[in-house]
């Protein structure tokens, strides 16, 4: 079974969903929703802005991993 296409954990989503978020898989293979997801993450970790180069370089690196995203969807786009 490919980890990459299991469903994310329902307790976890419902709790999120009650504060008005969105736990979903990240589509690694979408390469510019991915490198939102990297710059949003990194942003939100206090981490540096990624260049094009070093994007796709990380990318490149995690795409095989299983990631997730919590969005709030009530939030307007960076």
């Amino acid at each position: 079974m490919d980890q990459k296409t299991l469903p994310v954990d329902a307790p976890s989503a419902e709790t999120l969903a009650k504060d008005g978020l969105r736990l979903t898989l990240v589509d690694t293979a979408d390469a510019p929703l991915f490198h939102a997801w990297l710059q949003a993450d990194m942003r939100g970790f206090h981490g540096p802005t990624f260049d094009e180069k070093t994007l796709t370089e990380w990318a490149v690196g995690i795409a095989d991993r299983r990631t997730t995203g919590v969005y709030d969807d009530s939030s307007a786009e960076p």
